[in-house]
């Protein structure tokens, strides 16, 4: 009962090969999850430029509509029309509505905008980590086939010897 030297090195580079795949799936998969992560911290931080400029674009837009309120309130003060009841006040007021809701789209739009990049970036994450499981399976499944390959060529390697019967005191 013996194997020959040539199915042990056969068998031994199958595993080797095998677990050099392994590792480079796994670095592979690892390098995946680390670009994904990376690439959700600068989703991130576009989601939080676009609060910052939201805010101080919100404070200007404010301001903005403030001087136009008081301009209409001076030009109907020039014409001598009391500001507080009939037309005036329908038209201010009405100005002020469309202010607010001016404002408040505003303030929507770019909630959303920051939203789909945080939401990007989640996607982005997700898919870093199912790649790297991804290649963490395959790499399993690389080992896993390489061994079974070591132990094929090793027990094709293996020959039988046949068992010898001497006969000793046999007359014929």
């Amino acid at each position: 009962m013996t194997i020959g030297i040539g199915a042990i090195v056969s068998a031994g580079a199958s595993i080797l090969g095998g677990a050099i795949q392994s590792r480079a799936q796994r670095a592979a998969g690892k390098a995946k999850l680390e670009e994904a992560k990376y690439n959700k911290k600068v989703y991130d931080n576009r989601a939080k430029a676009i609060d910052i400029a939201s805010s101080s674009e919100q404070r200007r837009i404010a301001k903005s509509q403030r001087k136009q309120a008081g301009a209409t309130k001076v030009a109907f003060a020039k014409t001598g029309a009391q500001i507080s009841s009939g037309s005036p006040l329908i038209t201010q007021l009405d100005q002020f509505s469309d202010m607010v809701f001016d404002l408040n789209n505003f303030k929507r739009t770019q909630t959303i905008k920051a939203s789909e990049q945080t939401q990007a970036g989640e996607m982005t994450l997700y898919q870093g980590k199912m790649a790297n499981q991804q290649a963490r399976a395959q790499a399993r499944a690389t080992m896993m086939s390489s061994v079974l390959t070591g132990i094929g060529q090793l027990a094709g390697g293996y020959t039988p010897t046949a068992p010898t019967f001497e006969n000793k005191g046999n007359p014929n």
